[in-house]
């Protein structure tokens, strides 16, 4: 703290600032903000003469000066909110904030705030710094030269002796427009810039680095008024935050079911501002992370405003439709033990299945499940597309399969056991069957062709012991080769004695 009354002050103190918000500003946007403690809320120990020293993370980089502490915490009026020594303001957020002389006419006095900042900052990055400033009611003076200074070391480290020149031959990272004087006492006064790193910085310190002579300043109250000719400033809220595009939604487009809500951005930036069209179905228009019910085909536009940075990004939403109704598959007959798929491939992003009876199936809430049926089994889909429901069942039949083939047959004309009859299971197609006699001679054939011919009339594959010529076959012990596939076009062949009795 300076007394503008004394003419024997302390000259040149410096103050070092970053905030940490804890009011206006949410939790996930200070993350993104490389300043520690940027508006002054976390202490060791409420102010009692002013001490940068009893707050978090800030210092001063020079010997010669000392920046000011400002709380509701401390019971010392002086160092309190909103009313104190050199005037009075509330804090732009929180219950805290700092203050510093930034000029003292015909003394050289200046006072700073440096910090390190959460991380270093990276090579050709670019970032929005922020602070916001109010000119306390004790000063004479207005200026509008104050800046910021990327340093990979303290400052602190380069003027470890007390010395008036200080900070004046350094060029400011970002410094506030010359055009721009910061004369107001009543509200805060937003200073930005944009900064691209060369890589390595990891400090920042906040100051007028420009000597009393190329300080652009103007007078504000009489010469004689009673604080002197100085120039105190309040400040708030300091950020430095990566620049980065707006994105609207980490995909371009969302093909998604009617009703289905969805937080839009993926970003929640320090003192960046969002503005969202159409404001149809937001939750907010001005927010970052807007949430929206979608109940038909819209596309968001995102407009975000971060320094001088101007970026527009869009999502588009298309409802689906559902279209496809429950479909369990075809009527199945199988053999025992054998394996089935039921049901068809229509999965889609927005369907969900539940089959029933559950006992036997590779699964219950897919497209196709894989099942093997002990018995004849109806089988149950009920398929969910979006909020859209359908039903289907499909039928297993399940039998034993097996291919009869007599050994032994009587063609006397007594209505029993008259023909050679071989009977397939469901499915099962005779390709060929051929008799011989003992001496191998053949006797009877018929083959896919005359079976699968469209104007056969053989319906049932029998024999009834005579030639293909039309007699009668002696009796005695015969020889047969058949070939047929199963309902999978699997072919097999068997063979074996016949006996024919008369």
């Amino acid at each position: 703290m300076v007394d503008f009354s004394n003419c024997t002050m302390n000259p040149g103190r410096f103050l070092i600032l970053l905030g940490f918000l804890f009011s206006k500003t949410s939790q996930s946007q200070s993350l993104n903000n490389l300043v520690p403690n940027y508006s002054a809320e976390n202490y060791t120990f409420c102010p009692t003469s002013g001490q940068i020293t009893s707050t978090a993370n800030w210092f001063r980089a020079a010997f010669n000066g000392s920046a000011d502490y400002y709380s509701s915490c401390t019971s010392f009026t002086t160092y309190s909110v909103p009313n104190n020594f050199y005037g009075s303001q509330s804090p732009r957020t929180g219950n805290a904030y700092f203050g510093f002389l930034l000029y003292a006419k015909e003394f050289e006095t200046r006072e700073d705030i440096e910090t390190k900042l959460k991380e270093t900052l990276q090579n050709n990055k670019t970032y929005c710094v922020t602070y916001y400033l109010s000119l306390a009611e004790v000063s004479r003076y207005a200026i509008s030269t104050i800046g910021a200074y990327f340093t990979n070391d303290s400052l602190k480290n380069y003027y470890p002796i007390p010395s008036t020149p200080s900070f004046y031959y350094l060029t400011p990272s970002v410094e506030n427009s010359t055009l721009n004087i910061l004369a107001d006492t009543l509200n805060w006064m937003q200073v930005q810039g944009t900064y691209t790193a060369t890589g390595g910085e990891n400090f920042i310190t906040i100051t007028n680095f420009a000597n009393d002579a190329n300080t652009n300043k103007i007078p504000i109250k009489p010469f004689n008024f009673p604080f002197g000719n100085g120039s105190y400033y309040y400040i708030d809220d300091i950020s430095v935050v990566e620049i980065n595009p707006a994105k609207a939604y980490p995909t371009k487009t969302i093909v998604t079911c009617a009703n289905t809500t969805y937080t839009l951005g993926t970003d929640s930036t320090f003192d960046a501002t969002y503005q969202w069209q159409p404001i149809t179905g937001l939750s907010c228009t001005n927010c970052p992370n807007p949430v929206t019910t979608v109940t038909s085909n819209i596309k968001y536009v995102l407009t975000k405003q971060q320094c001088s940075a101007t970026t527009k990004d869009s999502i588009t939403i298309t409802v689906y439709t559902p279209f496809l109704t429950a479909n369990a598959g075809p009527f199945k007959n199988i053999c025992l033990n054998d394996t089935i798929k039921l049901g068809v491939n229509d999965t889609t992003a927005y369907t969900s299945y539940t089959w029933q009876p559950f006992v036997g199936l590779s699964c219950t809430n897919c497209a196709q499940p894989v099942t093997v049926p002990l018995t004849t089994t109806t089988y149950t889909l009920n398929k969910k597309e979006c909020s859209f429901n359908t039903k289907d069942t499909v039928t297993v039949k399940v039998e034993t399969c097996e291919v009869i083939i007599p050994d032994i047959f009587t063609p006397n004309n007594d209505n029993i056991n008259d023909e050679w009859k071989i009977k397939l299971p469901n499915g099962f197609k005779l390709s060929t069957a051929a008799v011989y006699n003992r001496w191998g001679t053949l006797v009877y054939s018929i083959d896919d062709e005359v079976l699968n011919s469209a104007n056969s009339k053989i319906k049932v594959i029998r024999w009834d012991g005579r030639t293909t010529s039309g007699l009668e076959c002696s009796e005695g012990v015969y020889f047969y080769v058949i070939h047929y596939t199963d309902k999978n076009g699997i072919l097999y062949k068997k063979k074996g004695n016949l006996t024919l009795i008369r």
